[in-house]
């Protein structure tokens, strides 16, 4: 996992802490990699959710979000549909990152995370939850 962050005002920019030996350099400094390693975690599987709304949104000829709310306030029932299940989504998303996320302690079980397999289950499970049209 490569990490760029700012320490007691010191760029630390394109670190692998998955390389054990970057690690206890950065460890013998101070620093603390477990919030470093979950704010990447979190870009990254937001990263993940931007790239399947719109995937979502192609598929379905949207714009963006902001066509599918005007179209949902417009009573579209297609629109409406797509946002409940972006609703119910973006909610299990932030679940997992607020809760499951923010359990883990260590560094290595961070590393361990497969962001897109996460974010495969966090989209079938909204589905499930809120079917697409």
């Amino acid at each position: 996992m490569i990490v760029s962050f700012k320490h007691n005002g010191v760029e630390y920019s394109q670190w692998d802490i998955s390389i054990p030996e970057m690690r206890q350099k950065l460890e013998s400094k101070g620093i603390d990699l477990v919030p470093i390693a979950k704010t990447e975690i979190q870009k990254k599987l937001l990263q993940l959710q931007k790239q399947r709304l719109q995937n979502i949104l192609d598929q379905y000829g949207y714009n963006g979000l902001a066509d599918v709310q005007f179209y949902a306030s417009q009573n579209d029932h297609e629109a409406q549909t797509l946002l409940n299940w972006y609703s119910t989504y973006d909610n299990l998303l932030w679940s997992y990152i607020d809760n499951d996320l923010a359990a883990f302690t260590s560094v290595d079980e961070l590393l361990q995370i497969d962001m897109k397999n996460i974010e495969q289950q966090i989209y079938e499970q909204s589905i499930q939850a809120s079917p697409l049209p």
